[in-house]
């Protein structure tokens, strides 16, 4: 397959590999639709009250719900709560 860079009106299209040194940044949405989003080195940041989706992004995900306090739902239910400020650990079923 040969690698293009090809512009349009609403932005870029990139065929190929794209080997960035340095900062990435992206505002908006940013979807890996084909393959793999692999971090060699470093870490994934998520702001306050964002969340970890599965399967798409709408029932399954892990949030920080409030400050100290992660939780993973799955399938719109609350599975397990890790809260450090009051030193509990619950593990809920439906």
């Amino acid at each position: 397959m040969s690698q293009t860079l090809k512009t349009e009106n609403n932005g870029a299209k990139i065929t190929g590999d794209l080997d960035v040194k340095g900062g990435l940044t992206a505002d908006g949405d940013t979807k890996v639709s084909n393959g793999n989003l692999t971090l060699s080195n470093g870490n994934i940041y998520l702001s306050a009250g964002n969340a970890l989706y599965f399967d798409g992004g709408t029932e399954t995900f892990i949030n920080e719900h409030t400050t100290d306090e992660l939780r993973i739902m799955v399938g719109g239910v609350l599975m397990l709560k890790l809260d450090e400020a009051n030193s509990l650990i619950d593990i809920l079923s439906d």
